[in-house]
């Protein structure tokens, strides 16, 4: 059986992708791991199965075919629904699928033939009747039938001739075993019920399968140092909770006669959410970027042989922060993405799309002296999938950041116009009040979303600004 990525190599193949895909200078602190908080996943295995919605008594699976459809499934215990992938080769040569018959009991291998026992004398004839009248090899694939595959796969038998024993209801077919590439001349891999050929995102579509879902949770300890740099500056989490739910479906094409990669698409459903509250105390003039990310959360798919997954998600923070004096300063937002889809053509940059990536947020943010300062906090989800197909023939990972950023300016003015309650919702007209020799907050929600697929490119598909806070800090009221 062929090796099976594990999730260190797939953690390594994600690393890759998001270096290229999002660049951040920031000073870069990793959450301890929990085993509690982020449990080992074990990689869920999808066994090579008999199709559910196959009629195995319906005589015309007994008629070689090159257009063929395989099956692999697993039902993990966290799920209730089985997980599917669908595997579709158009052969070079005839072929047949000897799991999809009912009339065949047995199957027994050699380096050289194929024996395969038959229990209806009518199918027997018929199998004859078929498989004789193909001209050229024809392609016997096997199933856990016998002692023909190994453990988690089919076997794949070009046979150039087939004896019949009409007593026995033997059929011998004189057999070499091959493998796909030489056999095939293209392969489709669909997962997830996305439907294959399918170029658009999949716009409002929350059925996907459920199985193909993960939804991690993390919360930080109450007061997490985030960032220190003594003697000058401590940043802390007062409160951090992550929660999000991701569905994963994709489909790839590959050319077997080319050995090229035709298409490759990836469709991500994301629900997310945050709610967090920061404090900064710093005891003098002090500058500085820093991100604080939570432990990887990982999940291996694998179909020995021929598809491994690697649908990874991180939960991250960080903040640019600037103060031109000794000051503390707070600030807490909550942020709510719900109904969110990205569809990422890994070949085609113009065929990636987006839709409900508009989140819902609140935020407020404080500071105890006179001082001009800026605390710009931010949250983010990283997305990526490690994919590994045909045992190494191809490598790469793809996937997404998503990053809501509130940025709260405090400048000391002499006027500034407010509302009468001290808060201005800028998207209205300003009122005649003033902020008289005070602190003036400007506050404003950054939210961008970027794409990125290994050497093919990344790209910034969703950025946008919006004011939505001003408020003014009298001396004499609040200082």
């Amino acid at each position: 059986m062929k090796s099976i990525l594990n999730l260190s190599a797939l953690l390594a193949i994600a690393a890759a992708g998001i270096a290229s895909g999002w660049e951040n200078n920031a000073t870069k602190v990793v959450a301890p791991i929990d085993e509690e908080a982020v449990p080992d996943q074990p990689t869920e295995i999808f066994k090579p199965l008999p199709h559910k919605h196959v009629n195995k008594h319906d005589h015309n699976n007994l008629v070689p075919k090159k257009k063929t459809s395989f099956y692999y499934s697993t039902k993990s215990k966290n799920k209730t629904a089985d997980a599917h992938i669908t595997v579709n080769h158009t052969m070079k040569y005839p072929s047949v699928m000897l799991e999809d018959i009912a009339a065949i009991t047995e199957v027994d291998c050699t380096p050289n033939s194929v024996k395969t026992t038959f229990n209806d004398t009518k199918v027997f004839e018929r199998a004859r009747a078929f498989w004789y009248n193909n001209h050229g090899p024809l392609v016997l694939v096997t199933n856990h039938l016998g002692d023909c595959d190994s453990e988690l796969d089919r076997a794949f038998f070009i046979a150039t001739s087939v004896k019949w024993d009409a007593k026995t209801l033997v059929a011998i077919a004189y057999a070499r075993k091959a493998d796909v590439s030489s056999i095939a001349t293209q392969s489709e891999i669909s997962f997830g019920d996305i439907a294959a050929g399918s170029l658009t995102p999949v716009k409002s579509k929350r059925s996907l399968d459920p199985s193909m879902s993960f939804s991690p949770t993390y919360s930080l300890s109450p007061n997490t140092t985030l960032f220190s740099q003594a003697p000058y500056v401590d940043i802390k989490a007062e409160k951090g909770l992550f929660a999000s739910n991701v569905t994963l479906s994709g489909y790839l094409r590959y050319d077997w006669l080319g050995f090229k990669l035709k298409e490759l698409y990836f469709d991500l459903d994301a629900d997310f959410n945050a709610d967090l509250v920061f404090s900064a105390s710093v005891e003098a003039e002090f500058a500085t970027s820093f991100e604080f990310a939570a432990p990887v959360v990982a999940q291996g798919i694998a179909v020995p042989g021929v598809l491994e997954l690697g649908p990874m998600l991180e939960f991250s923070v960080g903040s640019d922060i600037g103060v031109s004096a000794a000051v503390d300063l707070s600030t807490e937002f909550k942020l709510d993405l719900a109904g969110a889809n990205v569809h990422i053509d890994v070949m085609n940059k113009n065929n990636t799309a987006f839709s409900g990536w508009v989140p819902t947020y609140s935020a407020s943010a404080d500071l105890n002296v006179k001082a001009q300062a800026h605390f710009d906090p931010y949250a983010a989800l990283t997305v990526q999938v490690a994919a590994n197909a045909f045992g190494g023939l191809l490598d790469l990972s793809t996937g997404v950041v998503a990053k809501a950023e509130f940025e709260n300016q405090f400048s000391i003015s002499a006027e500034v116009a407010v509302d009468e309650n001290g808060i201005e919702n800028t998207t209205g007209t300003k009122n005649a009040g003033v902020c008289p020799h005070g602190i003036y907050l400007e506050s404003e929600f950054l939210f961008s979303l970027d794409v990125f697929a290994t050497e093919w490119y990344s790209a910034s598909i969703v950025a946008f600004a919006e004011p939505f806070l001003e408020k003014c800090y009298s001396w004499d009221s609040h200082f």
